[in-house]
């Protein structure tokens, strides 16, 4: 278990290899969520589009503030499958999706999306004080059972490789590592390319170290783009290594660390080409596109090839459960 007397805590608002940190809260603090989100409807699975202060997630936008901020015109960076929009629409305009134009008028609505993924686009003035995401048709990876569709496997430069997996109460518990458990449906490779993926998880001791591998090498152990699990700040202005949780580990550090150990909290990842973006409880923590030259290991260069998905154990420390496993799969 966990102790209450903990230090303070440096929550991160980085961006990109630079990053910076500043003191916020210490360790008993609560988790944070996306922005106006309560805790139930990031457990539920709802992202927000929109951080009631910046244009983070969105191109050609900007911030006007007249009683309250509003995000005004521009693209999301991200595609978004099916699903459904919930807006609070300041000033009126038109909203396109996929092709499909929606003219908004003030006030608070919801909008189904059904066709393929797409991009959100607000034309002219459209000006909103709040966009949230709920995706649907989520296919269940894991059925809270047993280990049929997933497979464990070793790190092979480890010297103690083991990892303890095991399923306990509809919960995958990972102790130990490094070591990864790969998605085997039916003990068959499978690769997935552009998709959204929801994963529930929690620590179960201070600083355990873990992380989801997206697209990863086909035949290797985490040679993946990896959201990382690891609710811990680096100061990198003093030369510290390493990424906290929301981070595309190696690549861009989350603007913030939301999550908190001992907290169940929901990683959503979208991936779209070179695009990756993460959202940790509803909170947009990354958004990064790869620009690197084309290589089949991302850990070298961008891969927008299918890859497999697998589940991180770091090191001999790590204590970490995963709960549900969901995904849109796009391509």
């Amino acid at each position: 278990m966990f102790s209450c007397a903990w230090p303070l805590l440096l929550v991160t608002l980085a961006a990109g290899e630079d990053g910076f940190t500043e003191p916020l809260a210490d360790k008993r603090s609560d988790p944070e969520y996306g922005y106006k989100l309560t805790k139930e409807e990031a457990a539920e699975g709802w992202i927000a589009l929109f951080d009631g202060k910046t244009t983070f997630g969105w191109l050609g936008s900007r911030i006007d503030v007249v009683d309250k901020p509003m995000l005004v015109g521009g693209e999301t960076s991200s595609r978004f499958g099916a699903g459904t929009l919930n807006l609070v629409v300041a000033r009126p305009g038109t909203l396109t999706v996929g092709g499909q134009k929606h003219e908004l008028k003030p006030g608070r609505m919801k909008l189904t999306l059904a066709g393929p993924p797409a991009h959100l686009q607000a034309s002219g003035e459209l000006a909103l004080a709040r966009i949230d995401y709920l995706p649907t048709d989520l296919a269940g990876l894991f059925d809270g059972t047993n280990f049929t569709d997933w497979t464990p496997l070793a790190y092979p430069k480890a010297k103690d490789p083991k990892v303890q997996w095991k399923v306990e109460q509809g919960i995958i518990l990972a102790k130990g590592g490094p070591g990864a458990l790969e998605y085997r449906p039916g003990g068959q490779e499978f690769l997935a390319g552009d998709f959204l993926l929801q994963v529930d998880a929690r620590t179960r001791a201070p600083h355990t170290n873990g992380g989801v591998f997206l697209r990863n090498q086909p035949g290797t152990v985490m040679m993946g783009y990896e959201a990382q699990i690891h609710h811990r700040v680096y100061d990198t202005r003093k030369g510290e290594g390493g990424c906290c949780t929301g981070s595309i580990d190696d690549r861009q550090h989350a603007r913030r660390l939301v999550a908190r150990d001992g907290e169940l909290f929901r990683l959503t990842a979208v991936l779209s080409g070179p695009h990756i973006a993460l959202w940790v409880n509803g909170y947009q923590t990354a958004d990064w596109t790869d620009t690197r030259a084309a290589d089949d290991n991302p850990r070298r260069g961008q891969r927008i090839a299918p890859g497999t998905l697998q589940l991180q154990a770091h090191d001999p420390e790590t204590d970490l459960e995963f709960h549900r496993v969901l995904m849109q799969r796009w391509e």
